[in-house]
């Protein structure tokens, strides 16, 4: 194992507000092994000022065209030294023992290999404080687990050498994430720390929150096309653990949480084209009674596209 046991890998674009606190929280851990390496995706605002604030020499600052985030996930992979990879969106956190726990549990379970994944707690705007499920380890299917349980990049501590190999998917901004955790959980170990260790905030400028405010077609277009990817082009690993009507169901599951998001945004062409598409997936009666429910929202319908 290398000297360096953990690389910290912060991707952001024009986050400056909340970069200093998520940094913040890599400073105030308890295990010391560690680098941080700052990935600004193209930032135009005081980004790089942030991080010069910080005066540590395991904090590395990178500056790159605009790319999205997968390319920066990738590009900190890429430029680590750390046996084992950590993942802090730009406006969250982690708590002083996130570092502290993967230690432990990679120690006394003499891991040399894996994906860990902990707890995570997330914190509404104006709202208290939610702890998400922790993996089911016990499940029959460890990959539906996943993907019915809500797993961020910044629960996950990944061996180095599993991610040199697996890449996040570039073409994808949305459900990019999910798709690597398939694919690392197909071919490699997954583990299940006990703790809530990391904070997850969801605000209005959150890539979350603004998801859910106003559904575009073309984020509904790449969810589905992250799926179907995974199961059409990663063949070889996916199959054994689902199937096609197991696809059917998910993605069926998507696009009624798109359309019921649609239906409250009151986004009438959008609220049909995700009726259109969940029908043209998977027909049933739950669409057929949908589509009963979208024309009241041209009464008091506010314009969204």
């Amino acid at each position: 194992m290398n000297a360096l046991l953990f690389s910290i890998v912060i991707p952001t674009y024009n986050r400056a507000r909340t970069l200093g606190r998520a940094i913040e929280s890599v400073l105030g851990q308890t295990e010391n092994n560690w680098e941080l390496i700052v990935i600004d995706d193209g930032s135009t605002d005081e980004t790089r000022t942030v991080v010069e604030r910080f005066d540590d020499a395991r904090i590395r600052y990178l500056h790159q065209q605009n790319q999205e985030r997968s390319a920066s996930r990738n590009r900190g992979v890429r430029e680590s030294k750390g046996s084992w990879i950590c993942f802090l969106d730009s406006d969250d956190v982690f708590h002083p023992d996130h570092l502290a726990s993967f230690q432990k549990y990679i120690g006394d379970h003499q891991l040399k290999t894996g994906m860990c994944v902990s707890g995570l707690e997330v914190r509404h705007e104006g709202g208290g404080l939610q702890q998400y499920p922790l993996l089911n380890m016990s499940a029959p299917n460890l990959l539906k687990e996943i993907w019915t349980t809500f797993v961020v990049p910044d629960q996950v501590c990944i061996s180095r050498d599993i991610l040199i190999g697996n890449p996040f998917d570039e073409r994808f901004r949305i459900w990019e994430d999910t798709h690597l955790w398939l694919r690392i959980a197909a071919a490699h170990p997954v583990y299940q720390l006990p703790g809530y260790t990391s904070l997850q905030f969801v605000h209005s400028g959150s890539s979350v929150q603004q998801s859910l405010n106003v559904v575009k077609l073309k984020d509904v277009r790449m969810y589905v096309q992250a799926i179907d990817d995974l199961y059409q082009n990663h063949q070889e690993i996916i199959r054994p653990f689902l199937s096609q009507a197991d696809i059917l169901m998910y993605k069926d599951s998507k696009y009624r949480m798109f359309l019921y998001q649609a239906r409250c945004n009151r986004q009438f062409r959008v609220s049909l084209s995700v009726w259109y598409m969940g029908m043209m997936n998977k027909p049933s009666v739950y669409l057929v009674l949908e589509l009963m429910k979208i024309p009241w929202m041209l009464f008091g319908i506010r314009s969204r596209t």
